[in-house]
C-alpha cells in the first residue's frame, strides 16, 4: 500500500521528535528517556527496530513486517505485549531486567533470540519454539537449563557465565554447531562429547584440566583461552582445527600441534614455551599470536611464508630478520622485545600495521618507501629524526611519543654501522647471486661479533669484528670502532 503524504508527515514530526534515524527500512533510537510508547511505529514501514538506553519504554505496537527487534540496556523488566510482533526472526534483549519471558512462547517464527545478563530463571516456554536456532542466556546466573534438553533443533547456545557446573542436559543436543560454556568454573565438560556434530566450542576460564572428551570431535575452532592448569598430552587434537586458542593454559611444548597442518589461525600468548620449532610444520598459518612467551629466536618463522598477522610482543626477542621471508604479512607487533634495527622490514611490501615501540631503535629509515602504512606505534623508543615518513599519507594512527632518553652518540652510530653492513650484504647476494653466509640476523651478529661494553655510565666502548662479508674484506680480519 502506497505511503500517504499525512503518513510521510507524521513520520518525519516523529523521528524528528524521538530524535530516531531511518535508514534501509530500519529505525533506530539510542539514549532516549523521552519515549516511552511504541504505538506511532505502526506506521513504519521498517524491517528492523533498533532501541539502546531508553528506560521508559513499554511494548506496546502491533506490527507485522519487523523482523528484527533489538531492546537493550532499557531496564526492561517486562516482554508483555512483544507477542503482537508476530514476525520476528531475530529478537536481542541484553542487558535489562527481565525476569519472565513467557510472552515469548507464541513467536513462532524466532530464530534467533539473545537474552544476555537479565535475571531469567525459568527458560521452559522456549520449548514451543521449533525454528529457534541460537539461542544466547549468558549472564543469567540463577537460570535452569534442564529444559535445553527438549530444544534439539538448537544448533548455537551460548551458556558462558551461569555458575554451572552440571550440562548433562545438552547432551541430546546432538545437531548443535557452536557451544560456548566460558566462565563456569568447576564444569564437568564430559557431556560435550556426545555432540558429534559440534564445530565450535568455547571454554574460556573453566578451571579445566584435561580436555581428552574432545579428542573424538573434529572441532573446526577450539578456544581455552586462560585454563592455566590444563594439561594437553592426553588430547589428541583432530587435524580438522583451523583456529585454535591457548593463551594462559600452562603450555610448555607444541608437542600436541605437530599434525595440526590445516591450523590457519593459532593463539599461544602467556605460555613459557620451551621452544617453538614445532611450528615449521603448520606452513599454512596465517595469523599466529606469541606474546609473553619468553621467546628469544624466531628462526621458525621463515618456514611461515603465509602469515599476515603477527603478534610477538612482550618477548626476549634480538633478531628479526626471519620475518623477512614472510612477504604477505599486514599486520606486525614486535614491541616490547631487544630490538635494535628494523632493516629487514623493509622488504615486507604488504606490511600495513606495525608495533615497534619498547625497543631500542634508533633508526626507523626501512619505513621510508612503506606509504601503504596505515598505523605505526614507535613509542618508547632513541628515535630522534622521522622525517622519512612525512610523505606518507595513509595513517590513520601514528603514536611516536615517549621517546626514551637517547643514547651516547657512540651507540647511534653503532646502531647505524649494522644497518649498514646488513644491506652491503645483501646488495652482495643480489650482485653474486649468491647465498649469505648469514641466513639470520643472529647469525649474522655472531659472525661480526659485537659485544658492548658498559666502562661507566658516559662512556661506551664497542670491539667491532667484521669477517667474511664479501671478497673486499676478506683480508681485513679486524675493525675496530671505538
Amino acid at each position: 500500500m502506497a505511503t500517504s503524504s499525512k503518513q510521510i508527515e507524521y513520520q518525519e514530526k516523529m523521528i524528528k521528535k524521538h530524535q530516531s534515524t531511518v535508514d534501509n527500512f530500519k529505525l533506530i533510537f539510542y539514549d532516549n528517556s523521552t519515549l516511552k510508547s511504541l504505538k506511532f511505529i505502526n506506521h513504519f514501514n521498517i524491517k528492523e527496530l533498533v532501541i539502546e538506553n531508553c528506560r521508559n519504554i513499554v511494548i506496546d505496537l502491533e506490527n507485522e513486517t519487523i523482523t528484527k527487534l533489538n531492546i537493550e540496556s532499557s531496564q526492561l523488566n517486562s516482554v508483555k505485549g512483544i507477542q503482537n510482533i508476530k514476525n520476528i526472526e531475530t529478537l536481542n534483549l541484553t542487558r535489562n531486567l527481565i525476569e519472565d519471558i513467557s510472552s515469548l512462547q507464541n513467536l513462532y517464527l524466532l530464530q534467533n533470540l539473545i537474552l544476555k545478563n537479565n535475571q531469567i530463571i525459568d527458560i521452559s516456554v522456549l520449548k514451543t519454539l521449533k525454528y529457534l536456532q541460537k539461542l544466547d542466556l549468558t549472564g543469567n546466573l540463577d537460570i535452569q537449563i534442564a529444559p535445553l534438553q527438549d530444544m534439539t533443533q538448537l544448533l548455537s547456545l551460548n551458556l558462558s557465565n551461569l555458575k554451572i557446573t552440571d550440562i548433562t542436559a545438552l547432551k541430546s543436543l546432538i545437531q548443535l554447531i557452536d557451544l560456548n560454556i566460558s566462565y563456569n568454573p568447576g564444569i564437568d565438560i564430559s557431556p560435550v562429547e556426545e555432540l558429534t556434530n559440534l564445530k565450535i566450542l568455547t571454554a574460556k576460564q573453566n578451571g579445566l584440566k584435561d580436555v581428552k572428551v574432545l579428542t573424538k570431535l573434529k572441532l573446526v575452532e577450539l578456544t581455552l583461552f586462560q585454563n592455566e592448569k590444563l594439561d594437553m598430552s592426553s588430547c589428541y587434537l583432530q587435524k580438522s582445527l583451523n583456529k585454535l586458542n591457548l593463551i594462559n593454559c600452562g603450555l610448555k611444548d607444541m608437542s600436541q600441534l605437530k599434525d595440526l597442518q590445516d591450523l590457519q589461525e593459532l593463539r599461544i600468548s602467556m605460555n613459557q614455551l620451551d621452544n617453538i620449532l614445532l611450528l615449521k610444520k603448520i606452513i599454512n598459518i596465517t595469523s599466529l599470536e606469541m606474546s609473553s612467551c619468553q621467546i628469544q629466536d624466531i628462526s621458525v618463522l621463515k618456514y611461515l611464508k603465509q602469515l599476515q598477522y603477527l603478534d610477538l610482543c612482550h618477548n626476549e626477542i634480538a633478531d628479526i630478520s626471519p620475518l623477512q621471508y614472510s612477504k604477505m604479512l599486514c599486520e606486525l607487533d614486535i614491541s616490547e622485545n631487544n630490538i635494535r634495527s628494523i632493516y629487514i622490514l623493509k622488504k615486507l611490501f604488504n606490511l600495513k600495521v606495525i608495533n615497534i615501540s619498547d625497543n631500542a631503535i634508533t633508526n626507523i629509515q626501512a619505513l621510508q618507501h612503506m606509504i601503504q602504512l596505515t598505523e605505526l606505534i614507535a613509542s618508547g623508543n632513541y628515535i630522534l629524526d622521522f622525517s622519512c615518513i612525512e610523505c606518507h599519507k595513509y595513517f590513520t594512527k601514528y603514536m611516536i611519543c615517549d621517546q626514551k632518553a637517547f643514547p651516547t652518540t657512540d651507540q647511534i652510530q653503532f646502531s647505524n654501522i649494522i644497518d649498514k653492513i646488513y644491506c652491503v650484504d645483501e646488495q652482495h647476494k643480489q650482485f653474486y647471486k649468491k647465498k649469505s653466509k648469514f641466513n639470520t640476523m643472529h647469525q649474522f651478529q655472531n659472525n661480526i661479533t659485537t659485544q658492548l661494553l658498559l666502562l661507566n655510565k658516559n662512556h661506551v666502548q664497542f670491539i667491532f669484528r667484521i669477517t667474511s662479508l664479501f671478497d673486499k674484506l676478506n683480508d681485513n680480519k679486524c675493525q675496530e670502532y671505538q
